[in-house]
């Protein structure tokens, strides 16, 4: 640690056990003309930096100093050589440690004129919108605060002072006035910074280091990567603190979850817009401390320690989360596969895809009657990707219990990353739904096989892609399962592209087909089909023994490949069914459509 002499002006460096006990430090806003460390040494050789505002506020440091009887100050434009990546690595890893040390941190607001506390014209200042100036405002035990002509205003051990700056900076009194920090949960501490700024992307996440006791080195031009390594450590430093997670817009009902009544208007043709806009599918780390403005009043709850010890008999540990490429790799509890929107941007419609509520480990400490959850996309084997959304459950309380939270079928483990877009080109199927309106069900699993002699693939995306073009001739099965019970396992609907005279490319069918006696397997040989044509199209298969079976196509134009695509709605009902609009929603709240399959005691799905 290099200390300025406040006397004489000298320079000089301390290690560990020698640095004085008394020393002052600066916080301030960094102007256009500050002074450096070479700059300081030459002073004497160039008499114009006299004339900087950095020498001024130096050399006023240092008389502040000198009144309060303390030889020593340190200041962070003249007392680290920022030529040197190794010295400004050690200081900037060691910054809280000094602050927290200091015996009085003198805070110079440039843009504060009052001779005495103005909490309106206090709340302007840039000082408390820094990203670095956070950790000086909480690691020492006495800010004074000066205004522009170095007048003392009042020091945030004031009663007043502390309170105004307590309403700036949505920081708790307890953390201004001296309570360990670690007390503090990440969420919280995320959120004091998550109004600030920085002039360099990555200071953004070298500020927080002291703020979360963590130690990594600095590698300047690697941008957003920063904050994603500084959660990385956080992650493994903390990994019982799941308010890591609990990031985003809290909501009492996600944007993306499915409803029955614009599942019809789907079918019918009058969906319209996407529920939701297109906004990319997230990872489950946030990309700056920003994501965390909602996040103050998150922190731990009871089951979150317990959830990775063997603490109750027959209830194993879970594996600590880790970092996986761009992803984590966490295990938590999960609630059912549910039914979520997915919105493409290009073109712009939505399709109804399956994923899962993961149930975070932390609280609402404002509001104990809700369990905080992620709607998480299924995009791949294994991995999910999430909304922006932090959804506020009021009927999960039991996972507020180890012995449900931690129970083997409720638990999920699974890599969260950004989700990686398929592109969609020509001549590819999108399955916007497939719904069952037989039974309290009202929506089907169903597994998706295609036929890869024809150099097609499928995968978590409920989509029939082509390789390369639209002229690939193919077909793929949809195979049914919900019904199983019912023994009404021996057919299945076939989708793909078959030639049509007078057209140059081929043109989308669809229709039902048996299984095969002999075989044991689904024939192609359809029972009953219909080629599609017109931009929007829709058939009904009508056969015993089967069920009522509607599909509906429409034929959507991809400009920039100069072909389209074709979007399938398919609808499965009792031939005596009523009409869909007077069907009952068994067991469900908000028109919702999930799974009734439930005992009495068993979590609901959401």
């Amino acid at each position: 640690m290099r200390l300025l002499n406040t006397r004489n002006g000298d320079m000089v460096e301390f290690f560990d056990e020698s640095i004085p006990s008394k020393y002052a430090v600066l916080s301030h806003r960094w102007g256009d003309d500050e002074v450096s460390y070479h700059d300081w040494l030459a002073r004497s050789l160039r008499p114009e930096l006299r004339d900087r505002r950095g020498f001024q506020k130096i050399q006023r440091c240092c008389e502040q100093a000198i009144k309060d009887d303390i030889d020593w100050v340190w200041i962070d434009t003249c007392c680290i050589d920022k030529t040197s990546s190794q010295e400004l690595s050690e200081a900037i890893n060691s910054m809280f440690r000094w602050y927290r040390r200091s015996t009085v941190c003198y805070a110079y607001l440039y843009d504060y004129d009052g001779s005495e506390l103005d909490a309106e014209r206090l709340g302007e200042c840039e000082w408390f919108f820094r990203g670095w100036t956070l950790q000086e405002l909480i690691a020492p035990g006495i800010v004074d605060f000066y205004n522009k002509d170095w007048q003392r205003f009042g020091s945030k051990s004031d009663e007043d002072v502390c309170a105004a700056i307590s309403k700036i900076t949505s920081i708790d009194t307890e953390f201004l006035l001296g309570a360990d920090v670690e007390s503090a949960s990440v969420a919280k501490r995320m959120s004091w910074a998550s109004a600030r700024k920085t002039s360099r992307t990555e200071d953004v996440a070298y500020c927080l280091l002291g703020i979360f006791d963590i130690n990594m080195p600095l590698l300047y031009g690697e941008g957003r990567k920063a904050f994603q390594r500084l959660q990385e450590e956080i992650l493994k430093t903390y990994p019982a603190d799941h308010s890591l997670y609990a990031w985003g817009t809290p909501v009492e009902s996600s944007s993306i979850k499915v409803s029955r009544e614009t599942v019809i208007e789907t079918l019918r043709g009058n969906a319209g817009n996407p529920p939701a806009s297109p906004e990319p599918l997230h990872g489950l780390l946030a990309r700056s401390p920003q994501d965390f403005k909602f996040s103050r009043n998150f922190s731990p709850n009871s089951v979150s320690g317990s959830f990775y010890m063997k603490i109750l008999r027959g209830i194993e540990p879970a594996s600590y989360p880790a970092a996986v490429g761009n992803g984590v790799r966490v295990e938590l509890p999960t609630v059912g596969d549910n039914p979520f929107y997915y919105q493409f941007s290009e073109p712009p419609l939505s399709q109804i895809r399956y994923g899962t509520y993961a149930v975070l480990l932390c609280k609402d400490d404002t509001n104990d009657d809700v369990v905080i959850c992620l709607p998480l996309l299924r995009w791949g084997p294994g991995y999910y990707a999430r909304t922006r959304e932090l959804y506020l459950a009021r009927d999960l309380y039991l996972f507020q219990r180890l012995e449900w939270a931690g129970a083997a079928d409720y638990r999920s483990i699974m890599t969260i990353a950004p989700e990686r877009k398929a592109r969609l080109r020509g001549g590819d199927v999108v399955l916007r739904s497939i719904v069952d309106f037989r039974g309290p069900i009202n929506t089907v699993t169903w597994s998706f096989s295609v036929n890869f002699d024809h150099k097609i693939t499928g995968d978590f995306d409920n989509m029939i892609r082509v390789k390369p073009n639209l002229a690939a001739r193919y077909y793929s099965l949809v195979l049914y399962n919900s019904q199983a019970s019912k023994g009404l396992q021996d057919w299945s609907i076939i989708l793909g592209r078959t030639d049509v005279e007078g057209r140059d490319l081929p043109a989308f069918q669809a229709g039902i087909a048996p299984r095969s006696a002999d075989q044991g397997d689904y024939t192609r040989e359809f029972i009953c089909d219909k080629i599609f044509q017109d931009p929007v199209d829709e058939f009904t298969i009508d056969l015993d023994p089967y069920p009522q079976i509607e599909i509906r196509v429409e034929r959507h134009p991809l400009p920039k490949e100069d072909g389209f695509i074709d979007v399938v709605d398919i609808a499965i009902r009792d031939k005596v069914a009523p009409s869909p609009t007077d069907l009952p929603v068994r067991g469900k709240s908000d028109g919702q459509i999930g799974n009734d399959n439930q005992g009495a005691g068993d979590v609901p799905v959401l």
